[in-house]
């Protein structure tokens, strides 16, 4: 009988399953993580070859869920005065840090990433390319640490050629706040017309130019009751594992 009991559940024991599950079905659709891309356009570039900023594009998960900065060049100057008529697919600046590591440095580009309230991202990867004539050390940081640690120190031929990177920033974390990413250039001496290229009919080599791309996933942050009933599904779930095995045992 016992048996029975166990292979026919009651009505109300069935309900309660079934409630269970749309329970944890919801609770894992709102929590899932999505796929984020965050990407600032080096080429095409807009008509000012030098112009100060460049805006981001998001994808759709991206646009719902955060927000983007546009990515400025801080301390350095416009690649104008340096070759007139410009160059297109690059956003190239003049005067950066001539000191051999970055210390105090004021010289870098920058974006910050902000989550919308409630939800929060698990950052992935920054790609990007870079080319110069003066400017061969480069470091990606963030504000995650105040600048101090960076995601790989990359040194570059003063040659313009193309040199394309993916740095891993996993090590952030999954963040509710704002993070802001600094790209370092220094040298001894500092260069001009160097920084961050897309353009492969100039730079070279083919195929190396890319766009400054972030990648991550976004998801919902876990309000305390979702934790609750999270926890409370886990009891019920091991709960009716122990009854199941207790009757097996007995039938």
């Amino acid at each position: 009988m016992l048996m029975d009991m166990n292979k026919n559940p009651s009505p109300a024991r069935s309900i309660f399953l079934v409630a269970l599950l749309v329970v944890c079905f919801g609770l894992a659709t709102s929590l899932r993580a999505q796929l984020v891309t965050v990407t600032y356009s080096i080429a095409p570039p807009t008509d000012s070859f030098d112009s100060p900023t460049v805006n981001p594009t998001l994808n759709l998960q991206a646009t719902l869920n955060l927000s983007a900065t546009v990515l400025s060049a801080t301390g350095v100057a416009p690649l104008n005065p340096d070759i007139p008529g410009g160059v297109k697919g690059h956003f190239l600046f003049t005067g950066w840090e001539t000191s051999e590591t970055v210390n105090n440095a004021n010289k870098y580009y920058s974006f910050t990433i902000t989550p919308n309230v409630g939800m929060q991202i698990s950052y992935t990867s920054v790609t990007y390319s870079l080319a110069a004539f003066g400017t061969d050390k480069w470091e990606l940081r963030s504000s995650k640490d105040g600048f101090t640690g960076n995601f790989g120190a990359h040194t570059i031929p003063l040659d313009a050629s193309q040199n394309p990177f993916t740095d891993d920033v996993s090590s952030i974390g999954t963040q509710a706040g704002a993070i802001t990413f600094r790209l370092y250039g220094y040298s001894d001496p500092g260069g001009s017309a160097d920084g961050l290229a897309n353009n492969n009919g100039f730079f070279g080599p083919p195929g190396s130019g890319r766009d400054l791309v972030i990648t991550g996933t976004v998801s919902a942050v876990p309000e305390p009751h979702q934790y609750a009933i999270i926890a409370g599904v886990g009891l019920l779930s091991f709960a009716a594992y122990r009854r199941r095995t207790r009757l097996s045992k007995l039938a």
